[in-house]
């Protein structure tokens, strides 16, 4: 099995690529909608809705299908894109569930200070929030890197991929299989341990302050 493990790290190198490329981009766009959901415009708050009933409701393999075979689109561009567009929902309710949950006595004198409402969201509103979207955060960046296995169907040489090429060169499914799900365990647990821990450091210094 060892000899392979060049395999397994070229599969693990893009697994990381698409996790983190699609974590940011899920996350940036992911914001924009939570923002969205909760504006005073009804036509804005609508167009967003919409987004994100939709794509929650569709399966990311169809997605993915549709931005390869529908529109000709490269495997891992494919790949990404599905990932970002069925994440990036899941993320906004995320956001919008943690500003949500902040008085809105905060708005008031923020906006009382002389802030403007695009400032009041960036230096008095997000920095609380990410306080309190940090866990269910690092549960979409699991559920994100758990996905990627998905766009092994378009062809990404990602992980999951590579335990298949192993498996139809030696018949060796089982251990490369194995493999690859220790390597799965070992990046959701480090994010979600990773995460328990700054989240600890928040609120130490939440205190302190």
């Amino acid at each position: 099995m060892f000899e392979y493990k060049g395999l397994l790290l070229k599969g693990l190198l893009v697994t990381l690529e698409l996790s983190a490329l699609g974590f940011v981009l899920s996350l940036a766009f992911g914001i924009v909608v939570g923002l969205c959901r909760l504006s005073e415009n009804r036509l804005v708050r609508t167009v967003a809705i919409g987004y994100v009933e939709f794509f929650r409701n569709v399966p990311m393999i169809v997605l993915v299908f549709f931005l390869y075979f529908g529109l000709g689109m490269g495997s891992f561009a494919a790949g990404l894109l599905g990932l970002v567009l069925y994440s990036a929902p899941f993320i906004g309710e995320v956001i919008r569930s943690g500003i949500s949950s902040i008085p809105h006595a905060q708005y008031e004198a923020a906006h009382a200070s002389g802030l403007s409402s695009l400032q009041v969201v960036r230096y008095v509103i997000l920095p609380q929030a990410v306080a309190i979207v940090l866990p269910p955060l690092a549960t979409e960046a699991v559920n994100l890197i758990k996905n990627t296995a998905i766009v092994l169907t378009v062809g990404v040489q990602e992980l999951t991929f590579m335990t298949q090429e192993i498996d139809s060169d030696t018949f060796r499914g089982f251990e490369a299989a194995t493999a690859a799900t220790i390597i799965y365990v070992v990046l959701c647990l480090s994010i979600l341990n990773a995460v328990s821990l700054l989240e600890r450091r928040l609120k130490v210094e939440s205190r302190v302050m």
